[in-house]
């Protein structure tokens, strides 16, 4: 399958740049599945997506991808972990999608760095075969957060608080300069063993969260 075809000039470029073939493969297949999906909640080719990407910080050419040329009003985010790609797209408004690998998020100093104290006494409170799981709970709720308000990791992790490990899953404190960020809903996503998934959206409209294979658009593309 030439996935690559799918891809833009930069996109190409960096794909090039990445020296393990199970980088290239993820990058390659998360990328046109992007493009992909886009061109059908668009209703154009995939190859007149164009994806752009611009910094919340520095304003330069990297950060949370966007379209150029389709519909502004449809908002996209992809993520890739473990040979799990996620794509999500939605007209509600700017969205973050983000999967997490239980072991990953399994070492010396996670909590200190990544956890408020009230996240990292919810894991301490977990029996020890759930812990890493909990990690990973809150990680990917974080990430789907900072990458749906575009700050990304331009600021500390634990300035962002969501819920309990296993708990609905919420925004509970925002500690970062929230001028232009409205409310952001938040739902898990069951990826299966060793997976922890979340997708944030800014908006007050709660989305209707479904996940969708996307093999079959991947096959005929």
């Amino acid at each position: 399958m030439d996935l690559e075809r799918l891809l833009g000039p930069e996109e190409r470029d960096r794909l090039r740049r990445l020296r393990r073939e199970v980088d290239r493969a993820g990058y390659a297949t998360a990328h046109a599945l992007l493009r992909l999906v886009a061109a059908a909640w668009t209703g154009q080719a995939p190859d007149a997506i164009v994806l752009g990407a611009t910094c919340l910080t520095c304003g330069g050419p990297h950060g949370k991808p966007h379209l150029e040329v389709g519909d502004p009003g449809v908002h996209v985010s992809l993520s890739r972990a473990s040979g799990t790609v996620l794509v999500a797209v939605t007209r509600l408004g700017p969205v973050g999608v983000d999967a997490e690998v239980e072991s990953a998020v399994e070492f010396e100093g996670f909590d200190a760095v990544a956890l408020a104290p009230r996240e990292q006494r919810a894991v301490a409170d977990l029996p020890d075969g759930r812990r890493s799981g909990g990690r990973a709970v809150l990680w990917a709720r974080k990430e789907a957060v900072l990458k749906a308000t575009g700050h990304g990791l331009m600021v500390a992790p634990s300035d962002v608080e969501v819920s309990a490990p296993f708990a609905a899953p919420e925004l509970v404190a925002w500690r970062v300069d929230a001028s232009g960020v409205g409310p952001v809903q938040l739902t898990d996503l069951a990826l299966g063993a060793g997976l922890a998934g979340a997708v944030a959206v800014v908006g007050g409209a709660a989305p209707d969260v479904r996940l969708v294979d996307g093999s079959s658009l991947l096959d005929v593309a």
